[in-house]
């Protein structure tokens, strides 16, 4: 009796455990510091395209993992992950951007810079 009322129980808690709900894929790549950040007025009143949200993607080039990789005709930044997959984030680039090509050493960094679009980059928006 307890064996088959164990066996029930068993079974009751594998079929329930197909009723789980997952959370939108880009939710769970923001950090606890993200959301943090996140929850300020400015940043929870933007507004941003799915197409542009921080999400993994396959990445075929060459380059190494822990570069920093900018397209600038797609309008993405891409941050090289170990077995072929990157951290892809949307970006508007500058006027100089689009005119440079190369590689090139980050010479500056900042968390959560203040920045605020040109009327020139507005309008390619």
């Amino acid at each position: 009796m307890f064996v088959a009322r164990g066996i029930l129980l068993a079974l009751a808690g594998l079929a329930l455990a197909g009723c789980m709900q997952s959370g939108p894929a880009f939710d769970a790549n923001f950090t606890p510091r993200d959301r943090q950040q996140l929850t300020n007025p400015p940043y929870q009143q933007a507004w941003i395209a799915p197409a542009y949200r921080r999400q993994i993607v396959d990445f075929a080039r060459k380059e190494a993992p822990g570069s920093i990789v900018v397209d600038t005709d797609a309008r993405y930044v891409y941050y090289v992950l170990p077995q072929g997959k990157a951290v892809r984030y949307g970006a508007i680039v500058g006027e100089k951007g689009q005119a440079w090509s190369g590689v090139a050493t980050v010479g500056y960094k900042q968390e959560w810079p203040g920045w605020t679009p040109t009327e020139n980059e507005k309008r390619r928006l």
